[in-house]
This record gives C-alpha cells, structure tokens and sequence, in this order.
C-alpha cells in the first residue's frame, strides 16, 4: 500500500509522501523492506528508479525476458493497475515508460498472440488491433480463435478505449464466415422471402454492426484494409447476387404477390380490423424504411424484457415502394392506384 500511493505520487510529479518517510528517518528501511519482498535491490534506490524498474521487469516476465524483480512484484503491479484508484497515475506512467523502453519497436518483434494476457501498455492494444485486422481480411484466423482473443481482451485495462475497434474486428469476422457458407439460391420469391427472414437476414446485420462500430472508432486508415474486403463482398457477394437471384424469379411473374406471404395491403384486415370488430383499442406505430434485420433485433430485445413477449412476420412491400404508397396501403382499402 505505501508503494502504491508513491507510485501515484510520483506519477503527479509531487513528493511530499518521500519527504516524509525521510524525515521520519524511514527512507532505508523501506527500501530494505522493498528489497526483500520484490527483489529490488539497485546501488542508489528511488521511486523513480523503482517504477521503471517495475514497469521493465513485468513487461519482460510477460514476454519470456528476464527479470530484476522476483515475481512478487507482478503481483504488486497487478493489483496496483486494476486499483480504480490508482487508474490516473498507471495510465501516466504507462504511457512515460512506453516511449522510454522503445515498446512500439519491441512488439513490432513479438506473436501478437503471445501479447493476447498483456494489457501494461496501450501500444499493446494497437498492436493486437493491427494484426487482428489483417488476420481477420486475409481470413487466416479461424472466427473461433478471433472471438477468443477478444473476449480475453475484454480483461485489458484499456479494452473500454478500443472497444469499438473490437467490435468492428469480431463482427467483420463473423461477417466474413457467414458470406463464405451463405446460399443464395431460390426456388420462388416466396422461397426466397423465407430464406431471407430465417438466415439471409444475419448477413445485412453483421453488416450494420461492423459499419457502426468502424465508424464510432474513428480510425479510417487503421480499419481500411478491413473495410474495402466487406464492402466488396457484401456489394458483389451479396447485394447484387440476392437481387439477381430475386429478379430473375420475379420476371416470371404474372402479378406481383408471393404465395404465403402475407401483401402489405392486407395489413389493416389481417391485424387491426380484428381488434375494431371487438371494439378494442390498438395502436400502430410505423417506421418508415425500417429494416427487417433491424425489426428482428427489437423482437429479441423485447422479449428479453419479463413482462412482454412480440412476434415478428414478413409483409411483400407494394410496389413501387415508396412512401405514399406504403402509407396508403396500411390503411383500409379495396383499390389502390397512382392518381
């Protein structure tokens, strides 16, 4: 406890607490005590020499080094680094001593999964981060591996700093092994609306998610090689072959309708004329444009919540689908056309 709180006095360039354990004739004593606990054992001992000296051996008992310090100060490290109290002053000295001990350069040598337990330094982070997206784009890691790494991640003192570069990272994986399995083949439109709505669906989500959380990242060039592989199998892969696949089904159609699936014309008479016929009151929010990966996404968050259950069924759009029409076409009605 008492190095602890000199390491955070050291870290806000104060030595007040030094002074004192000076002028209470204590100074040789705890460093004796220093000595026979972690192993610190210098010609000229000092806190400054003593954090260094910290920060250098548990990185060094991290990566197969060798070390000044016994393996008690690993323990005294850890402890004082996953003290909220302390956070302010570790991430200081943290960020001193990786300039000082030539970090960046260090892990540029090393198995970023031999870094995969080690949070002592940011660059540790941004070192993982930049190996797990060219692993994740060349699709050299297995999805079971990624998922691992980052959920071990999740333990890293600065994990919340780089939680959406993670998050881009696992969902881009998830995305890359989902478009390697899908088969977009179809035998109706009914066929294919069913596809959709039990598996194709995931693919447009894991989408979205992957494009939210590069974005919120803010690190473009960081994500770049990452982002140009989605989007190109997602346009070319997905996108254009489920629209070619769906056209060439619709174009043997004599009218457009899908057996099975209910018209969005039908919305009224199917789940509001009901409750009017028995005089209860319902009430109908709608979204407009609402995707259906989306919908499905709010379906499991409600039903998460105790006290409410929902459901969730496809309607076949009008067409053309756009906004007037669509609004008109939820209302009651017997004929619809375009004045």
């Amino acid at each position: 406890a008492v190095l602890e709180n000199l390491l955070a006095e050291f870290a806000q360039e104060r030595e007040e607490k030094v002074h004192l354990i000076d002028r209470c004739g204590l100074t040789e004593f705890l460093w004796d005590q220093t000595s026979r606990h972690y192993g610190y054992r210098p010609h000229d001992p000092g806190i400054a020499d003593f954090a260094l000296t910290l920060f250098k051996s548990c990185y060094a008992m991290g990566t197969g080094g060798e070390s000044k310090l016994a393996a008690e100060a690993l323990v005294l490290f850890k402890r004082w680094k996953n003290d909220r109290t302390f956070e302010e002053a570790f991430e200081t000295l943290s960020d001193t001593y990786s300039n000082v001990l030539a970090i960046k350069d260090d892990l540029k040598q090393r198995d970023f999964r031999d870094l995969i337990e080690l949070d002592y330094f940011r660059e540790i982070d941004r070192e993982i981060i930049r190996n797990l997206v060219h692993e994740v784009a060349e699709q050299t890691a297995p999805l079971a591996d990624v998922n691992n790494w980052i959920r071990q991640r999740r333990q890293s003192h600065w994990f919340d700093e780089f939680r959406h570069l993670y998050g881009a990272i696992q969902y881009a994986a998830e995305f890359l092994e989902a478009i390697g399995r899908v088969n977009l083949a179809m035998e109706s439109v009914a066929d294919g609306v069913g596809r959709y709505v039990k598996s194709w669906y995931r693919i447009d989500r894991l989408y979205r998610k992957f494009i939210h959380h590069s974005r919120q990242s803010a690190q473009a060039s960081l994500m770049s090689e990452l982002s140009e592989r989605i989007e190109n199998l997602y346009v070319n892969n997905f996108l254009l072959k489920l629209n070619d696949s769906f056209q060439s089904h619709i174009d043997k159609l004599d009218r457009w309708a899908a057996p099975s699936v209910t018209r969005q014309r039908d919305f009224f008479a199917r789940h509001v004329a009901p409750f009017r016929a028995k005089d209860q009151k319902i009430c109908v929010i709608i979204s407009d444009a609402l995707r259906y990966e989306i919908a499905e996404e709010l379906l499991g968050r409600i039903r998460s919540i105790d006290r409410y259950d929902a459901e969730i069924e496809p309607m076949l759009s009008m067409v053309p689908s756009y906004t007037q029409l669509g609004m008109a076409a939820l209302l009651p009605n017997k004929e619809l056309r375009i004045a």
